[in-house]
């Protein structure tokens, strides 16, 4: 058994919180912004990545690969361009942009209970997330990544820039219904399909850039699931006493592991993946919701959270015996005319939850935001 020093002292911690960043801390897609950015048609060309990354992971199922892997595949490009460790974490920084109450909402949460997050975003973003919020960058799982690692000369770099140029200016294939093979596609994002399969898994192998490729490992799905097993361990808090909250595509292995383990799932603004593992959906433009609901889960459990969510609306909220109502009026004052949507989520309701949840993401981010 580990030694476990708050234990010894008598100071037990019964309950965590582990969130997502991208919608809950900040509204930023930082590899996103990073090709928008340094890459001439950047944003075009990582939405091709992006499509092509969902493609190979949910309709091939492609052994070794996995979602999320879109983050080491533009790599090479913001190498070819100049992207440096110093220039992304200054890029980083400058292009910051919260959620409303975020900052205020995670030192609230780190105060009441051990609190971690984890996420997909290189760890240069990460980094100035912290600075920001003064949250503990030890408590934060994220994508590792060194761009001045390797180095690439002037040749390999006018290839990637000629194979950047290439894809920016093909179609963004379109996935069929029920696809399970090439076979389905379209023969021009067939054509497309295998183009690419030639560049990531063919030429580039013979570059010098792959060497940076090879050594990152973006936090997807299933690792983000093992994050949570490893506070776990380390905090020794068991699951059902853990709140997670997430809301894209690489969030749902994570919220089905505490929500099947007597947790509370939150999803917040999150697409249909994340709704469906949930036990509570919220769709609010300021994260002072979910210190509400934690304060409601640190002080009595999952059923605390239910019956403040079965009962949420204005006047049962002033009414109720809530655990720290200078936090519920500060919630109540943000939102002076009507509250946001806080569902709890069961499998009658969860087709409708899943779409009302959608059709706000979308209002939020535009592009959708899958890689949270």
């Amino acid at each position: 058994m580990e030694f476990n020093p708050l234990e010894e002292l008598g100071l037990i911690e019964n309950k965590q919180f582990i969130g997502t960043c991208r919608g809950l801390v900040t509204n930023n897609d930082n590899a996103y912004q990073l090709c928008e950015s340094f890459v001439p048609d950047g944003d075009r060309l990582f939405s091709i990545v992006s499509r092509y990354d969902d493609i190979q992971s949910y309709v091939f199922n492609r052994e070794n690969y996995k979602a999320g892997d879109t983050l080491k595949l533009v790599l090479p490009f913001l190498c070819a361009y100049g992207a440096t460790d110093s220039s992304i974490l200054k890029f980083s920084r400058d292009r910051l942009d919260l959620v409303q109450g975020a900052a205020k909402t995670m030192r609230y949460l780190n105060s009441l209970m051990p609190s971690f997050i984890i996420t997909n975003a290189y760890e240069h973003h990460m980094m100035a997330v912290c600075d920001e919020i003064d949250f503990p960058f030890s408590n934060v799982y994220c994508t590792q990544m060194q761009m001045d690692s390797v180095e690439v000369d002037d040749l390999e770099k006018k290839e990637i820039r000629d194979l950047a140029e290439e894809i920016s200016a093909m179609p963004v294939p379109e996935i069929p219904a029920a696809a399970v093979g090439l076979s389905d596609f379209s023969s021009r994002d067939q054509a497309t399909i295998t183009r690419l399969d030639e560049i990531f898994w063919d030429y580039m192998l013979t570059m010098d850039v792959h060497e940076l490729v090879g050594s990152v490992n973006p936090i997807g799905g299933n690792e983000k699931a093992y994050s949570v097993l490893d506070v776990r361990r380390k905090t020794m808090i068991d699951l059902d006493e853990t709140m997670y909250v997430g809301g894209g595509i690489t969030d749902f292995q994570a919220m089905d592991l505490v929500r099947d383990s007597g947790g509370l799932s939150v999803s917040f603004n999150g697409n249909a993946y994340a709704v469906r593992e949930s036990n509570v959906a919220v769709m609010a433009p300021h994260a002072v919701v979910v210190s509400v609901l934690a304060a409601a889960f640190y002080n009595g459990g999952l059923e605390a959270v239910y019956d403040l969510v079965d009962a949420w609306d204005r006047e049962s909220l002033e009414k109720t015996d809530f655990p720290d109502r200078y936090l519920l009026k500060e919630m109540l004052h943000v939102f002076p005319e009507e509250l946001p949507p806080v569902i709890r989520v069961d499998r009658h309701n969860v087709d409708d939850v899943a779409f009302r949840s959608e059709l706000y993401r979308m209002k939020l981010y535009g592009r959708g935001g899958d890689l949270t």
